[in-house]
């Protein structure tokens, strides 16, 4: 009886120790309990993420199963549908339209999917449902893989990376799963001089950085000045830097909030 009574409160300190934690730094949320898997969002520093309570939402030593809002965009093979284009129970919604991509969640009878697109014989979906997602407990950043050398901007983008700050994919089933992120847009030539890896930042409302922005991949029409200091809503994929804790999201569109 005593050793029942010991282990649930060791359980409930253990609860308590995890909600209570403040992340000090930008967290990327992964698709699995390991950190070359995909990205799936990052959570702001100073916000203090709870343990999800999702059926079967159980992580290792050293991370944290924690529930990740939507909207997601994911695909589905054409074979998942039956004849009367229903999809299949458990049928997995992966990040790319790829055998090989990851698996966000599997179909559950009556969530809401909605078809965005047709590539191929995939199926391009969207759903607003929550899913779960994995954050390091660790401090230390582990090794990420080197990749090579990007190839450099076109003239006509801006925003490109200005040296220094080679991006490495979480893992390459990220590359198709971008996310919406919100905050202010700065300049990081503000920051006493020093070079920086890339031309903007986000910061979030406690005025920290939360990621660099990488806006080689999108031509801007007009003058980014008018974006400086403003709240802007992006959209974009997160990943980590070489050698580094920072985050970078590779910008597929921006806007003022």
């Amino acid at each position: 009886m005593k050793t029942k009574l010991a282990g649930l409160l060791a359980g409930f300190f253990l609860a308590f120790q995890l909600h209570a934690a403040v992340l000090t730094a930008p967290t990327p949320v992964y698709v699995q309990p390991d950190a070359s898997s995909a990205v799936i969002s990052v959570l702001n520093a100073g916000s203090s993420p709870s343990p999800s309570n999702a059926s079967g939402a159980i992580a290792p030593q050293g991370w944290m199963a924690v529930d990740v809002a939507g909207p997601f965009v994911a695909y589905i093979n054409g074979r998942e549908f039956n004849k009367n284009l229903d999809i299949r129970p458990n049928a997995p919604l992966v990040l790319r339209p790829d055998d090989k991509a990851a698996v966000l969640v599997h179909y559950v009878k009556g969530m809401k999917v909605v078809v965005t697109g047709i590539r191929g014989h995939w199926m391009q979906v969207k759903f607003e449902q929550n899913v779960v997602g994995y954050i390091s407990l660790a401090p230390a950043t582990p090794a990420l893989p080197v990749a090579p050398p990007s190839a450099p901007a076109s003239p006509a983008s801006y925003g490109a990376p200005t040296g220094g700050g080679q991006v490495v994919p979480s893992s390459p089933h990220s590359a198709e799963m971008p996310r919406t992120f919100q905050g202010k847009f700065v300049s990081t030539h503000h920051f006493l001089g020093m070079h920086k890896a890339y031309d903007f930042q986000l910061n979030d409302d406690s005025g920290s950085r939360f990621a660099y922005l990488d806006l080689s991949h999108i031509l801007v029409t007009d003058v980014l000045d008018r974006y400086l200091d403003q709240e802007v809503i992006v959209y974009g994929i997160a990943r980590n830097m070489k050698d580094s804790k920072n985050i970078v999201i590779e910008v597929q569109s921006l806007q003022l909030r």
